[in-house]
């Protein structure tokens, strides 16, 4: 008889919340938790908000509100940026990776460059 252990929960985004968390991108940075708070709340009873610079997660109590979110504020403008607000990605944990930058391709390329003439 094994014994198993209980693996503590870990929340991922997306259809395992039920629908119910969604992402909310371009965020201008002056914009205070209050504010989106106050913007978002429209929709209905917001249970979390996990908020960072330039982007937030929320979670509301009922799916139907997220997805009126989503529907109405997708677009929207907020402190003079245009919003992206979508359901999260299924395993997605809440935290954003910023996108690879493309000076590090550059670098890279820069690198080979002179290798080659170094060849020459």
């Amino acid at each position: 008889h094994t014994l198993h252990r209980k693996r503590p929960m870990v929340y991922k985004g997306g259809e395992e919340s039920g629908g119910k968390r969604i992402y909310v991108g371009n965020i201008n940075y002056d914009t205070k938790l209050s504010e989106l708070e106050d913007r978002f709340s429209e929709f209905g009873r917001i249970t979390n908000i996990s908020y960072k610079q330039g982007f937030a997660f929320i979670d509301y109590n009922d799916k139907q509100d997220a997805e009126d979110a989503i529907r109405t504020m997708n677009g929207a403008q907020l402190m003079n940026r245009k919003l992206t607000v979508e359901r999260t990605k299924e395993g997605d944990s809440g935290e954003r990776r910023p996108p690879p930058r493309d000076d590090d391709h550059d670098r890279d390329r820069d690198r080979d460059r002179d290798r080659d003439r170094d060849r020459d």
